[in-house]
């Protein structure tokens, strides 16, 4: 679909990474640079089921690679939520339904809201935060891990003959039913690994750019996604605030060390977060001050001490939060907004922060060419002067190709820079 370049993959490569990383750090490129996300969108394209995904990773991978190499995008962020469908169902995973279990073959997964960790048990969180997970927090989010609730707690393990006592255990029908499912779904699961985890190197060998791989988190976000659920960390911020700031704490540390191993084994250190509750319309400022920002900001900053370029993507309307972004130093960011005000972001982070704007998926669904070329436009006039720009889109599971490639030409060859 797109012209293709007479540069070397490796010349491409290289042009791309400068593109990148002069935006970052608020130098005015020759253009403004576009990241194109995957998401779902292979299936569309390419004709295929979205369970390919889950089921069929050598087909998803081609998917993935033709979509990319078609389109030809500065810069790309592979498609999420992916696993091993196989391994899953094994596990009876009750967290997501994704497409072939639970909902359509053509349909993206859905994340299921529940609350593994209950109020009252931060104290028991807190004290063993391992044997939490282990024993009570794995059998309550799937089915296989049933077996973990009747292991002991390993710190009781202390004793000479504690490996056999330990051993006699695991011959119970239970166990060995459990385990012979955990190796059922490694197998799987590893297959899926294996086949995707080349994914990167096989894109950049052909030119390409992952903007953001790796990944971490707000601290709040780990406890409200995966552990009490929104409802349960609401409550907690008037039941339990002082628990609730203590579990944040602890998880700035992990954030941080699953951060370092990232560092030390990619050469690609700009490192993808999702943030999900600290948006305008979840809690007030005072909340926001007292609960969401002291430990993200720790996160932030020890990721680029590591020298790491945070990409957090600022998910609802982050306007009222926009002067906190100006803690962070200059040119060592990129701020992604879903719905944020994007001219308001530029007026505040303008000459400090990089950031990057949607395309909404509504226009690239059903809009005209023109109407994404408008909005690009509007988007790059309001927000491009002076560099620190980056134009994506939001999830575009079901666009139109076409509109798609309008988006990518236009942002490529609008120079607003000349």
């Amino acid at each position: 679909m797109a012209k293709r370049s007479a540069k070397s993959p490796e010349e491409l490569y290289q042009e791309r990474t400068k593109l990148i990383e002069d935006t970052i750090a608020l130098k005015v490129p020759d253009h403004v640079p576009l990241r194109f996300s995957l998401a779902y969108f292979p299936a569309k394209y390419c004709g295929i089921t979205t369970k390919a995904a889950f089921y069929d990773p050598v087909q998803w991978k081609w998917a993935c690679k033709k979509t990319l190499l078609d389109f030809d995008a500065d810069c790309y962020l592979p498609s999420t939520g992916v696993g091993s469908g196989e391994a899953m169902e094994i596990l009876g995973v009750r967290t997501m339904k994704w497409p072939g279990h639970g909902v359509s073959d053509y349909s993206s997964h859905q994340s299921i809201e529940m609350e593994p960790m209950k109020q009252e048990e931060y104290d028991e969180f807190l004290a063993d935060p391992s044997d939490f997970i282990m024993r009570k927090f794995l059998p309550r989010v799937c089915d296989a891990g049933s077996a973990l609730a009747k292991w002991p707690a390993f710190r009781s393990l202390t004793s000479g003959n504690s490996l056999s006592m330990l051993a006699a255990r695991f011959a119970d029908p239970e166990q060995i039913e459990f385990h012979e499912k955990m190796v059922q779904a490694g197998k799987a699961a590893a297959a899926t690994q294996k086949e995707m985890s080349t994914f990167d190197a096989e894109m950049e060998a052909l030119g390409h750019v992952n903007l953001s791989p790796g990944g971490a988190g707000a601290p709040f976000d780990i406890i409200s996604d995966s552990l009490r659920g929104m409802r349960g960390a609401m409550m907690d911020m008037y039941r339990v605030p002082d628990k609730l700031i203590k579990v944040c704490e602890m998880y700035v540390d992990q954030s941080l060390q699953r951060a370092a191993v990232f560092a030390k084994n990619s050469k690609n250190k700009r490192v993808f977060m999702a943030l999900h509750r600290g948006s305008d319309g979840f809690m007030s400022i005072d909340q926001f001050k007292t609960f969401y920002w002291p430990t993200y900001k720790k996160v932030v900053m020890g990721l680029i001490d590591m020298g790491l370029t945070p990409v957090p993507f600022y998910e609802g309307i982050w306007n009222q939060r926009l002067e906190f972004l100006r803690e962070f130093p200059k040119g060592k960011t990129i701020a992604h907004f879903a719905q944020t005000d994007m001219k308001k972001a530029k007026e505040v982070l303008g000459g400090h922060t990089c950031i990057m704007g949607d395309v909404p998926s509504s226009i690239l669904q059903v809009g005209t060419v023109s109407q994404v070329e408008d909005y690009c436009k509007k988007l790059i006039e309001d927000c491009g002067k002076g560099g620190g720009l980056i134009v994506t889109h939001m999830p575009i599971d079901e666009a139109d190709p076409k509109l798609v490639k309008a988006m990518i030409d236009f942002t490529r060859n609008y120079k607003i820079y000349k």
